[in-house]
């Protein structure tokens, strides 16, 4: 499991020194931890939690200590986003819990009041010296339990997170599937073909960057694309900003199975 933290810098105070306890612990138990230090607040608050969330699709979760600023960044990543809170969200708190519930969740230190619109988790006390492996093994077992939850709740709505964005199966019909497909900026699904498909794209939002067949194409929002079957194929977001597009499948099958990857970003091929 690979984890990223996000919070204070230990030499900045106790949340800081807490987190830092945390890492030492969840490392011992072999989980891999890459830590993101704030620099005090504001810009350079700001500049450690675009670095996070700019690498979010190397881990498996995002847990963070710095409230509800790292909590918008939600819509723009893959990996869910545990964050840990002191206290109950007031009204202003609770729009930003309510609107990104199911794609993050909460541990609080102490007792929250039942009800509203923060999904805690787990409540864990904040470690002390010698505490480390009392607290990781906690948060281990609810990460743990997080990332089952997420995988569910993604199956059963026909949505599907991947290192490079996330998928949404929008009809599933024995003669057709349509897709919506959202692809994180600077991100790249793998080269690959299919066997018993064909793939009409057409672009909603952005511009994709498309090869087919060894041929650049640069796809402009509205414009639209066809996959025939074999062709080798894959799709990039060029950036800056996002990118979305409507894939129709047409063909015997439609299985995530009938994927042939010729080269893959994240060691997929």
């Amino acid at each position: 499991m690979e984890v990223a933290l996000v919070g204070p810098r230990p030499a900045l105070g106790e949340r800081g020194e807490q987190m830092e306890l945390l890492a030492r612990g969840l490392e011992a138990l072999g989980v891999g931890v890459t830590r993101f230090g704030c620099e005090g607040s504001g810009v350079r608050e700001e500049l450690a939690l675009a670095e996070a969330f700019e690498r979010a699709s190397e881990f498996d979760l995002i847990h963070t200590f710095v409230g509800e600023r790292a909590l918008l960044w939600a819509p723009f990543v893959a990996a869910p986003i545990l964050s840990t809170i002191e206290t109950a969200p007031g009204p202003d708190r609770a729009l930003v819990h309510a609107r990104l519930r199911g794609r993050t969740w909460f541990v609080a230190t102490r007792p929250l009041a039942p009800g509203g619109a923060t999904e805690v988790l787990a409540v864990i006390a904040p470690p002390a010296q010698g505490e480390e492996q009392r607290v990781a093994r906690a948060y281990l077992a609810v990460y743990t339990s997080l990332l089952e939850l997420d995988r569910k709740r993604r199956m059963d709505s026909g949505h599907d997170r991947r290192p490079w964005g996330e998928y949404r199966v929008l009809v599933d019909d024995p003669q057709f599937k349509v897709k919506r497909i959202d692809v994180l900026a600077g991100k790249r699904l793998s080269y690959q073909r299919h066997r018993q498909r064909s793939e009409h794209w057409t672009v909603v939002c952005g511009t994709a960057r498309v090869t087919l067949d060894g041929k650049l194409i640069d796809v402009q929002e509205g414009g639209s694309v066809e996959i025939p079957i074999g062709a080798a194929h894959r799709v990039e977001n060029p950036g800056p900003g996002p990118l979305t597009f409507i894939e129709v499948q047409r063909g015997s099958y439609f299985g995530e199975d009938d994927i042939e990857r010729l080269s893959d970003d994240f060691g997929r091929a």
